[in-house]
C-alpha cells in the first residue's frame, strides 16, 4: 500500500532554530520546544550567526545559545503562548533534548532540558499571574484563562560546561538518568542525590554519542554515536561493541516491547535506514528487519495504541513508530510481524512540508473520542513549527 502524503498543515515561525519537542502531559494543548543556536566570532568587535546544525560536531570556539519556547495548539490553531531565553546567571544554554517529569517523580509540572554547557536543567511550568513562587500548580490543569510561563529552578552540572550533554533518559522507575556527551561518553546521574553514578569510560565511543535507551526493564543501556557503533552497557562490567550492522552514526536507540522475542530495538541512523535489531547481552546481534525511510533518522517514538489504531496496524502490525527524518521529513512507520515470525517496516505517511532540517516532532495525546492523530514537527533553519494530522 502506498503511504499517504500529508499536505495540508498550518504553521508559524519561532525565533530560534528548533531541535527537541515535547508535548506537557498536564495540559496537552501545550507543548514545549528546546531551541539552538551558535554565534561564530569574526573579530573583537563583530559576531556572526550561524546556521551550523546541531549534527555537525562543530567545536569552534563561539557562544551557543537557545531558548525554551510555549506552543499552544488548539484545534487548527497553532499559536506561541511564552518564551524563556534567559537564566539566572546568563543567556539560557543551546537545548539538545527535553523530557517532561516521568509520573513516577511526581512531579509533573516539571521538564528537564540537555544544554550545550553540560548541564541538565529543570524547570517549572509556572502561573505568571501568581506573586508567590510555585512549583506544584494543583489546581492548574482545570483553569483556562491563566498566563503560564516558565521558572528555572536548578541545574544537574553532569560533565564539564564545555561539553554538549547531547541527549538524555529517564529510567523506566527509578530517579535516575542516562545522558549521553559530545566526548563520547555515556553516564547516569541520581537525582535524589544530584550525583553522577556511573560512567562507562570503558566503552565510551570514539566520536559523539548521541543517543542511548535503557532496555525494557532499567538494567541495561545500549547507546549509539558518529563511530557508527552500538555499544552494549550491563551489569557486572558486561559490555560489548557492534560496529557490523551500522554504515553510518547512530542517532536514535528505541526498545521494543514484544511477548516472543527479548532484547529488541529500533534504531535510526544517518544512513537513513530504520532497523529492528535483537541485541541480546551476549551472542551475535541479529537484523531483523531495515527500510531506507529517505533522510537520516534522527529521533523515534514509539505512538501508543488502542482499538482506534486497529486499521492502520491491520492484522499483523506489533507497534506504529514516529521517524524525524532530518532533510526527508517525518514518516509514520508500521511494525510488522507475519505468522512466520518476519519482520517488516512500512510507511504509512509522510510529512514533507519542512524546506530544512526536521530534527524533532511529537504527537499530540488524543482524548477519548478521536480517532485522528494531531503532530507538531520542526524545521530548524527556517524555525518553523508546523501541525498536520493523520
Amino acid at each position: 500500500m502506498a503511504a499517504f502524503n500529508v499536505d495540508s498543515f498550518t504553521s508559524i515561525n519561532i525565533p530560534l532554530p528548533p531541535c527537541c519537542i515535547e508535548f506537557w502531559p498536564l495540559r496537552s494543548e501545550y507543548a514545549v520546544v528546546g531551541t539552538y543556536s551558535y554565534e561564530a566570532p569574526l573579530s573583537p568587535n563583530e559576531t556572526q550567526t550561524s546556521s551550523v546544525p546541531i549534527d555537525s560536531g562543530d567545536a569552534q570556539a563561539g557562544e551557543r545559545f537557545g531558548s525554551l519556547e510555549l506552543i499552544r495548539v488548539s484545534g487548527n490553531n497553532i499559536t506561541l503562548a511564552g518564551s524563556f531565553r534567559e537564566g539566572r546567571l546568563r543567556k539560557l544554554p543551546a537545548i539538545l533534548d527535553l523530557h517532561f517529569y516521568p509520573p513516577h517523580l511526581e512531579q509533573p509540572t516539571y521538564l528537564a532540558a540537555a544544554s550545550s554547557v553540560g548541564s541538565i536543567d529543570i524547570f517549572s511550568i509556572v502561573d505568571l499571574d501568581r506573586s508567590e513562587a510555585t512549583h506544584g500548580l494543583d489546581d492548574l490543569p482545570h483553569q483556562q484563562d491563566i498566563e503560564i510561563g516558565f521558572k528555572q529552578l536548578h541545574s544537574w552540572q553532569v560533565s564539564s560546561p564545555t561539553t554538549l550533554v547531547t541527549s538524555f533518559a529517564w529510567h523506566p522507575t527509578r530517579p535516575h538518568v542516562l545522558f549521553t556527551l559530545d566526548t563520547g561518553e555515556v553516564g547516569v546521574w541520581d537525582v535524589p542525590s544530584e550525583r553522577l553514578l556511573y560512567s562507562f569510560d570503558a566503552n565510551k565511543h570514539t566520536e559523539i554519542a548521541w543517543t542511548a535507551a535503557w532496555d525494557l526493564a532499567g538494567v541495561s543501556i545500549l547507546s549509539g554515536g558518529d563511530d557508527c557503533t552500538l555499544r552494549y552497557h550491563g551489569q557486572s562490567d558486561l559490555s560489548w561493541c557492534d560496529r557490523r550492522i551500522h554504515s553510518m552514526g547512530v542517532t536514535a536507540i528505541l526498545p521494543l516491547q514484544d511477548g516472543n522475542k527479548d532484547n529488541l530495538f529500533i534504531t535510526g541512523s544517518y544512513d537513513e535506514h530504520i532497523r529492528l535489531i535483537q541485541a541480546p547481552q551476549s551472542g551475535r546481534r541479529t537484523e531483523l528487519a531495515e527500510l531506507i525511510l529517505g533522510g537520516g533518522v534522527w529521533r523515534l517514538q514509539k505512538l501508543p495504541t488502542d482499538t482506534r489504531d486497529a486499521q492502520a496496524l491491520g492484522e499483523d502490525g506489533v507497534a506504529l513508530i514516529l521517524a524525524s527524518c532530518m532533510h526527508g521529513g517525518v514518516r509514520v512507520v508500521k511494525l510488522a510481524r507475519n505468522t512466520d515470525e518476519e519482520w517488516r517496516f512500512e510507511v504509512l505517511a509522510n510529512f514533507e512540508a519542512h524546506a530544512s532540517m526536521n530534527y524533532a516532532t511529537d504527537c499530540q495525546p488524543r482524548d477519548q473520542s478521536t480517532v485522528v492523530r494531531s503532530f507538531i514537527s520542526t524545521s530548524f533553519y527556517d524555525k518553523l513549527i508546523c501541525k498536520w494530522q493523520f
